[in-house]
């Protein structure tokens, strides 16, 4: 690592989490409220959420639309995301806008998609309430401008500002005994797992590289230990394992 706090950058970390995005500051938080350790977020620039988190669509987005086959745990993630955001957003002020989107479908076989979503979200939690299709008609006079064969209305998808969920995560984590290194870039081969301190693993934030789903297979397998209440040892070794599968994969 260079750059930043000379000290800092001489300590042994236990886990060094690299990128200050919504990704890695939220992982931070997390390590923070239930493990014990020497534990940083490496940032090269001088404040966490300064590229994609501050400049993405600000949604919230459930599980409607996830194949719960195809995508279980993905989709079990997101809706235990949004039951975590909503009350953090209010114990926090933070702005919470549930404003709902439309997904619209443009011929027949895309209104077909559209009720096979109407089953996905119930397979994936949510109520049936939140979820409701659209014909052409009543499409045409809610939004006049839009012109489909239909659609369906998210009714919870939620509007939310990325950069100041990131900014209450850091200061939580901060407060927790979280170390913030900004103004510090990551000098290592990223081709190869990082290992800082004696037990360690670093988790990229690829957001920065324009590929946020990279990080997917990292974090989304591991929930099943964490709900487990697993060491710190387990989830390390989880994701070295991940790593020797998808270490090949070209996000650089």
């Amino acid at each position: 690592m260079v750059g930043g706090d000379r000290r800092a950058r001489m300590e042994p970390w236990d886990v060094a989490v690299v990128g200050g995005g919504i990704l890695g500051t939220s992982v931070a938080y997390w390590l923070a409220r239930r493990y014990d350790g020497r534990f940083a977020v490496i940032e090269k620039e001088t404040d966490v959420a300064q590229h994609a988190s501050r400049r993405n669509t600000g949604v919230v987005h459930r599980p409607f639309y996830l194949d719960p086959n195809k995508a279980r745990v993905f989709a079990h993630a997101a809706g235990i995301s949004y039951h975590l955001w909503k009350p953090y957003a209010a114990a926090k002020g933070l702005p919470w806008y549930q404003v709902g989107t439309y997904e619209v479908a443009l011929d027949d076989g895309q209104v077909d998609q559209l009720h096979a979503y109407v089953g996905y979200a119930a397979e994936n939690g949510m109520d049936p309430s939140e979820v409701e299709f659209v014909d052409d008609r009543e499409m045409a006079r809610r939004e006049p401008n839009v012109r489909c064969e239909g659609a369906l209305f998210s009714k919870t998808d939620t509007a939310v500002d990325y950069h100041a969920f990131t900014e209450a995560l850091k200061a939580d984590a901060e407060a927790l005994g979280f170390r913030f290194l900004t103004g510090a870039s990551f000098g290592a081969d990223r081709a190869q797992l990082v290992g800082i301190g004696t037990m360690a693993v670093a988790i990229l934030d690829w957001t920065a590289a324009n590929n946020a789903g990279a990080t997917q297979p990292f974090l989304l397998p591991t929930l099943d230990l964490v709900a487990a209440g697993a060491s710190m040892g387990e989830i390390v070794e989880r994701l070295k394992a991940l790593w020797g599968t998808y270490r090949e994969t070209p996000v650089f």
